[in-house]
């Protein structure tokens, strides 16, 4: 099952599986809400796992062909909390990508570079 609404600038989202050979039901209830002005939308999730989790996405605001991802989850009962930070950055010859992993007290670092190159 599926429901989904959405306005200009939110759109909710419900939806509901029922594993056939595992007893089991999941559901997820999502939410999204959009700052065009900004550049930003915001969207919440929470799962029938306990896990709520939070995404801030920024676009083209801070510098052109910027793309920064501000996510944080938490399980609800278990205590257990997960934060990353990812930017990514694209041009027509290169793409950079530095993702920042709070998941201990030192954060974890990834960064990759792309070029590209074409001849003729």
């Amino acid at each position: 099952m599926l429901i989904r609404t959405s306005k200009q600038r939110r759109h909710f989202c419900i939806s509901s599986i029922n594993f056939i050979f595992n007893p089991q039901l999941a559901s997820d209830l999502e939410a999204k809400l959009k700052f065009p002005s900004y550049g930003a939308t915001l969207s919440q999730k929470l799962t029938s796992d306990s896990l709520m989790s939070c995404d801030l996405v920024i676009e083209d605001k801070l510098l052109k062909n910027l793309k920064q991802t501000f996510s944080y989850s938490r399980k609800a009962f278990d205590g257990l909390s997960n934060a990353t930070i990812k930017s990514r950055y694209t041009t027509d010859a290169a793409v950079l990508d530095m993702d920042m992993f709070f998941k201990s007290a030192i954060p974890d670092f990834s960064s990759s570079l792309v070029l590209r190159y074409v001849v003729g």
